[in-house]
């Protein structure tokens, strides 16, 4: 306080100065400017008016804005400073492949470089670092009190490295260089990789095998397929990682994915319960040993004969891998589920049956038109529902001799061009609930020997057609909404060994030319309206074991040659 006695002489009138920190701020300003030469006194006052502008709030936003950009001025002047280093450096090489190819000696190379390239040189060291811009500037003024042609020793700055500068690339005396350098080491881009040969991969390492091995399964399956270790994938994988006797190489095994397929069928249908499951998981091929499997010449599974056998669980997508699968039987078990759609994907598929198990959903869909070669195909006794493609099986079935879709949920009406399939033998598609007519184009079909409707919603007249087929064995239509009458032509069909036609609306006279179907073995006529006396004819059948004519408006007596 004693040496400001000498700010005494300034004026403290002013009314606004009422505070401690003014006053303070006040009493420091007019020691600042107590012995500055001021011509006058209002020359003075002018001066501290400007400076008293400066606030204690300005001074700390001044000092803020400070320490916000000075790293960015700094990293800024790096950057310039090391592209400088850069570009001289080039340089300098650039000139010494002109001097090597005058063939100077390595002495005179080595004088002459130390000469006119020193002051590189000595940026050479901090290139790529950012330099303490004080502590450089003061070894600059050192250099230029030594006089031209002094050496510096490198600058004892401090030395920070630059985390986004990539470090400039070393370029050999050799190399001609006629630009700056590339704007990707300013950008902090990477510099290429030299080429070099693959390193040869060891698939017999145990790490290497089991990581190529899962590549292919987790290709196959997918990785969620993996999540749960108790999966049929994780199951499959596992055994053949550390379990299979084959020991498969991953690089030189063509047949990996076929034999992990066939695991994840065998742990999805709880393989360890079935009834013949010898050989399963034994020896180094599916193919040798491994019950109710078949193969060709090439080593491909043509065959799964699985029938009546306790499988349990849903089929899975990983079928897609028998590639060479022909025959796929399956039928009198529990499978659940729907069918993959990857079914459509084996297209060497000759014959599938998956009659009765507890299947559900769209039998029809899309990809199993893709089963172009299909001759026997089996679905009944499940839950599929939608519609049948009648109209559509010449097309995506032309080779198919059975269809078995018996006992579902179908329904709508018998397509038309059903009779296009020359080839047809069989079709079951009882228990439904197909409406519609009876197409009278069944009878082009001269090949059929088994039509079984029974139990739907059919109606309308028996076509006429139908006694034409030569070869037909089986005709039962029984439970639908049948009318008119039995045709006289009934007689033809001689190889005809089953006629059921009960619980329909059929009216009229039995022909007696029913007696001239030589083979029947088993004729129902169950509630219906038929009419007159039964034929006597009926009695000369000799292969007749079973006949049900109750129910009906039948008169006269019971001939004598059923007797």
């Amino acid at each position: 306080i004693s040496s400001l006695k000498g700010a005494n002489s300034i004026s403290w009138d002013r009314q606004d100065l009422h505070t401690t920190t003014e006053r303070r701020n006040r009493l420091e300003m007019n020691v600042m400017f107590r012995n500055y030469p001021f011509k006058s006194k209002s020359s003075r006052q002018k001066s501290a008016s400007r400076f008293r502008f400066l606030s204690d709030m300005t001074l700390k936003r001044l000092i803020m804005l400070s320490l916000l950009y000075f790293p960015l001025v700094l990293q800024v002047w790096g950057l310039s400073y090391q592209q400088n280093a850069r570009y001289i450096d080039n340089k300098k090489n650039k000139k010494i492949h002109m001097h090597t190819n005058n063939q100077p000696t390595n002495t005179d190379n080595q004088t002459k470089e130390k000469e006119i390239y020193s002051k590189p040189i000595k940026k050479q060291y901090d290139r790529d670092h950012i330099i303490n811009l004080p502590n450089v500037k003061k070894n600059r003024r050192a250099k230029s009190s030594k006089g031209k042609g002094y050496i510096s020793e490198s600058p004892t700055a401090t030395i920070i490295p630059a985390p986004t500068i990539s470090p400039a690339p070393t370029i050999s005396p050799e190399s001609s260089i006629s630009s700056a350098p590339s704007i990707s080491y300013i950008l902090n881009l990477s510099s290429p990789v030299p080429f070099s040969a693959p390193t040869p991969i060891d698939c017999t390492d145990p790490e290497t095998r089991e990581r190529l091995l899962m590549e292919n399964f987790v290709g196959i399956s997918g990785e969620k397929s993996f999540i749960d270790p108790n999966s049929p994938q994780s199951k499959a994988a596992n055994w053949i990682i550390n379990e299979d006797p084959l020991n498969a190489n991953p690089c030189t095994f063509s047949g990996l994915a076929q034999r992990y397929a066939m695991g994840v069928f065998y742990f999805a249908l709880n393989g360890d319960d079935w009834i013949y499951n010898g050989g399963w998981f034994g020896g180094t091929s599916v193919c040798v040993g491994w019950q109710s499997v078949s193969c060709d010449g090439d080593g491909l599974v043509i065959s799964l004969l699985l029938s009546q056998n306790n499988l349990v669980g849903k089929i899975p997508p990983e079928v897609k891998e028998l590639t060479g699968l022909q025959l796929f039987k399956v039928n009198n078990n529990e499978i659940s589920g729907t069918i993959p759609t990857e079914f459509g994907l084996l297209q060497n598929m000759v014959g599938f049956d998956i009659e009765s198990n507890e299947l559900e959903g769209e039998l029809f869909f899309d990809e199993l038109f893709e089963l172009n070669n299909i001759q026997f195909f089996r679905a009944s006794d499940n839950r599929f529902n939608g519609t049948v493609p009648w109209n559509n099986l010449i097309t995506l079935f032309p080779n198919l001799k059975q269809f078995w879709i018996a006992s579902n949920r179908f329904v709508g009406n018998i397509g038309t061009q059903i009779g296009q399939l020359q080839s047809l033998q069989s079709i079951f598609a009882y228990n439904n609930s197909l409406t519609g007519t009876i197409p009278s184009e069944l009878g082009n079909i001269s090949t059929l020997e088994y039509l079984d409707l029974e139990n739907n919603l059919l109606e309308g007249a028996m076509p006429e057609e139908l006694y034409g087929i030569p070869g037909l064995k089986r005709l039962i239509l029984s439970n639908n909404l049948l009318t008119g009458t039995i045709s006289a032509s009934v007689g033809n069909l001689s190889l005809l060994t089953d006629l059921w036609l009960g619980n329909n609306l059929l009216t009229g006279r039995l022909s007696s030319d029913i007696g001239r179907v030589s083979l029947l073995e088993n004729f129902i006529l169950e509630e219906n309206q038929l009419t007159g006396p039964i034929p006597s004819d009926l009695g000369n059948l000799q292969k007749l074991r079973y006949a049900d004519l109750s129910n009906n408006v039948f008169k006269g007596v019971i001939p004598t040659s059923f007797f």
